[in-house]
């Protein structure tokens, strides 16, 4: 009889002290990741490595039409990380770093050619449309350059970019960049 009366006090016990706990019960769910995934979610099509498909695209005017272009997008804190590296049509090597949210203000694109701040296009500021289109507004001099409206493909292997505005010397563009997922 004794040992049966301590096994209920101890037991007795055990449930008060679990009642007063204040601690909740350990989850079986897994944390709540979903603004994080959502952030991420915003550029997954867009991230990775992208190569100028040349054969594909079209420039006009043509004497603009780069040798060759790299860009890797990565996504950031309610943005993308953008760096590009390239040859432009003079044979010049052109690079590009910067960070920019989504209907954030322009940054600064810390653009070079040839190893010198780029004159032509100087700072940047990026859309999301929709999962598979962004647009990109390039200004120098205060002024609007180019938009950029790029549209991935469904599978996701390519991409394309409908660029319009000015060229360095005041010409209309109207370049039409296919780009291929590495």
């Amino acid at each position: 009889m004794k040992l049966r009366g301590r096994t209920f006090y101890l037991a007795a016990t055990l449930l008060v002290l679990v009642a007063c706990s204040s601690e909740a019960p350990p989850s079986t769910e897994p944390p709540d990741t979903a603004p994080a995934a959502d952030a991420d979610a915003k550029v997954d099509l867009l991230s990775g490595t992208w190569i100028l498909n040349v054969a594909k695209s079209t420039y006009s005017p043509a004497d603009l039409a780069p040798k060759s272009n790299k860009v890797v997008f990565e996504a950031a804190p309610d943005g993308i990380h953008v760096v590009t590296d390239g040859v432009n049509a003079q044979g010049k090597a052109t690079h590009s770093d910067y960070t920019a949210k989504f209907d954030g203000p322009e940054v600064a694109t810390n653009g070079t050619v040839d190893g010198k701040p780029n004159p032509d296009a100087s700072m940047a500021s990026w859309k999301q449309i929709d999962e598979h289109t962004f647009e990109v507004t390039t200004k120098g001099t205060g002024q609007t350059i180019n938009t950029n409206k790029i549209v991935i493909a469904a599978d996701g292997k390519s991409r394309t970019s409908t660029v319009t505005g000015k060229g360095p010397k005041g010409q209309a563009l109207n370049h039409m960049v296919v780009m291929d997922k590495q």
